[in-house]
């Protein structure tokens, strides 16, 4: 999620080098330094030979790396701060000063392209990128009066990372902090009871829950660093046993028989910063068994079904750095894997989630996907493509159909039948939601009324935090689903919330709220 390598990447590729996760590990531009504003905007008039000409080898350029991305992208003022970024990645300035050595062989040791070629290229980019990106107001068809809000009555502050519901007993799981003294663990109910804070030994991203006890992926460090602090726990009676340590900034972890012999295998999932990956755990005689099935940073989540409707189980993961995309892997049943890459998206993309679910009713597992990860830059505009995607399925695993809801922010979206009649509807957070102009869209309800036909819906609780991260289950026993918000509301991109909205936050005091379903 560190876009200020928004296309910096090119001079690794350029080099010869090769390339190789909330809730998700929130981004910043450095570990140590603040970014500054960006200079003064100077834009050139080109003609349009001498535009083509630019556009051409831009292209040359940014797309050996990566989707190629367009001036449109992002706004004027964006743009210098991202180009500015790049020049170390292109030889044309020194190496970070906060960079590890044994990662300074990612930079080209010569400049990639000169001074003029820099130069025509920075101005092709601001000539074309407009002053601002054109953005219209969310539209609801009504308010969702489905769903109750209720304070969970929360604990902690509001500074909550990853929230779930364990599918057996209801229970809410937080998980709070990112920096090495302040994290913690802790459990609540519907009717308020909540634990003391437990330590696991980390910040966690992500929560499984086995026969064997919970896993509990540790994600070491919130900020971007190129430290392997991260590590995955085995949680039995609130005891936390390391099973793996040393890891890049892990952000989640799937279980499933994906070599068909017990126990079942993980698939682990690493962000990193510049190194990352996807790694295949399996286990026999009790002895463990690695290796690595994608090599590269910002891998986001995972999830897992039969794709291709072959008998075997497969996976999918989403990678929200850099060469933004998806990465589909069809299991042979036998430990094996075939790795197939869709949806290519530019750097600026913005990644944040992705689930399978079967949203068209055809029995087939499509992919429900949210872009909106948006706080990289200094002054990040509100982008027009952010929002939640379903792509359908046709059977063999190709997923070439998309519908598409603007949600400026969105961070997270879950696949349930909300109202049990016998369809999937779709919740959505947007944490990075544009707070000054359409706060009410920063959660939202589609209800599915007809096949694949949507109704957006306004729901009670949506300004009530900055909502970070959601589950769905049913908490209160009634055997509906609800749903669950936990709130991180300070953070990237804070200064562009109004102050009265942050004031009334602070007062509020609302870490967990519950969206009680009252189908029943």
């Amino acid at each position: 999620m560190d876009r200020w390598l928004i296309f910096g990447l090119c001079g690794l590729l350029l080099a010869g080098v090769a390339c190789g996760p909330t809730e998700l590990p929130i981004k910043q531009s450095s570990r140590k330094t603040l970014p500054k504003k960006p200079a003064k905007i100077e834009a050139v008039v080109l003609s349009a030979n001498e535009n083509d000409r630019r556009k051409q080898f831009s292209k040359q350029v940014c797309s050996s790396c990566h989707v190629w991305p367009e001036p449109g992208v992002l706004n004027r003022k964006a743009w210098v701060e991202v180009l500015d970024k790049m020049e170390p990645w292109l030889g044309l300035k020194p190496i970070p000063d906060d960079m590890p050595d044994e990662l300074h062989g990612l930079f080209p040791s010569r400049k990639v392209i000169d001074a003029v070629q820099w130069t025509e290229l920075k101005e092709y980019y601001l000539a074309n990128a407009p002053e601002e990106l054109p953005v219209s107001r969310a539209k609801f068809d009504g308010e969702a009066k489905l769903f109750e809000a209720v304070d969970a009555k929360a604990t902690v502050g509001a500074f909550v990372m990853t929230l779930r519901v364990e599918p057996k007993t209801g229970v809410i799981w937080a998980g709070y902090g990112g920096n090495a003294g302040d994290h913690g663990v802790f459990r609540g109910d519907a009717n308020g009871k909540w634990s003391e804070v437990l330590d696991w030994g980390g910040a966690p991203a992500q929560f499984r829950f086995t026969e064997k006890g919970i896993l509990a992926v540790m994600i070491g460090d919130l900020i971007p660093t190129s430290e392997a602090d991260g590590s995955l726990v085995r949680v039995e009676g609130n005891k936390p046993v390391f099973l793996i340590k040393s890891l890049r900034r892990p952000t989640d972890i799937l279980v499933g028989n994906f070599d068909g012999k017990e126990p079942e295998d993980f698939v682990l999932c690493e962000f990193g910063h510049l190194v990352g990956g996807v790694t295949w755990i399996g286990h026999e005689n009790e002895q463990s068994e690695r290796w690595s099935l994608l090599d590269q940073p910002g891998i986001l989540n995972a999830a897992s079904a039969d794709l291709n409707r072959d008998g075997h189980l497969d996976f999918v993961v989403l990678v929200g750095q850099a060469r933004e995309g998806v990465f589909l892997f069809f299991g042979d049943g036998k430990g094996a894997f075939e790795p197939r890459a869709i949806l290519p998206r530019h750097p600026s993309w913005g990644h944040s989630h992705l689930e399978v679910a079967d949203i068209n009713g055809d029995r087939n597992p499509d992919l429900l996907i949210t872009n909106g990860d948006n706080g990289d830059l200094y002054e990040v505009p509100v982008k027009p493509y952010h929002g939640v995607r379903i792509h359908l399925n046709d059977g063999k695993g190709n997923f070439l159909e998309e519908k598409f809801f603007a949600q400026p922010g969105a961070y997270r979206a879950l696949a349930e039948d909300f109202d049990g009649d016998g369809d999937m509807d779709i919740a959505s957070i947007a944490y990075f939601a544009d707070f000054k102009r359409a706060p009410e869209a920063a959660l939202i309800y589609l209800r599915q009324d007809k096949p694949m036909e949507f109704k957006q819906l306004k729901m009670p609780g949506a300004q009530s935090g900055r909502w970070i991260t959601m589950d769905a289950g049913d908490v209160d026993g009634d055997e509906d689903v609800d749903l669950v918000l936990g709130a991180m509301n300070m953070g990237p991109g804070v200064g562009a919330i109004p102050t009265k909205t942050r004031r009334r936050w602070v007062r509020e005091k609302l870490p967990v709220l519950i969206l009680r379903n009252r189908t029943r």
